[in-house]
């Protein structure tokens, strides 16, 4: 079975991005089953989510975190 890649890159410096990155991770493995998650540090103020080599989820794009949910279902629909 081939295993679905999502890559967290999130903002090692700034407060809470970490944790918010480590949430974003669990819910995504809780969800279902065939992903692999990477979650490591990037860029001052960066929160992006990739999927498959693709970034779907760009925190400086839309100015907020993702909301629960958003990035389980995002991925479900690539």
């Amino acid at each position: 079975k081939n295993l679905k890649k999502v890559l967290i890159k999130y903002c090692p410096v700034w407060n809470g991005y970490d944790a918010k990155a480590q949430d974003v991770s669990k819910e995504i493995l809780k969800s279902e089953s065939g992903f692999i998650v990477e979650v490591k540090s990037g860029e001052k103020g960066e929160f992006t989510i990739s999927y498959e080599g693709k970034v779907i989820f760009d925190k400086q794009e839309v100015e907020r975190f993702p909301n629960d949910g958003e990035i389980v279902k995002l991925v479900k629909e690539v």
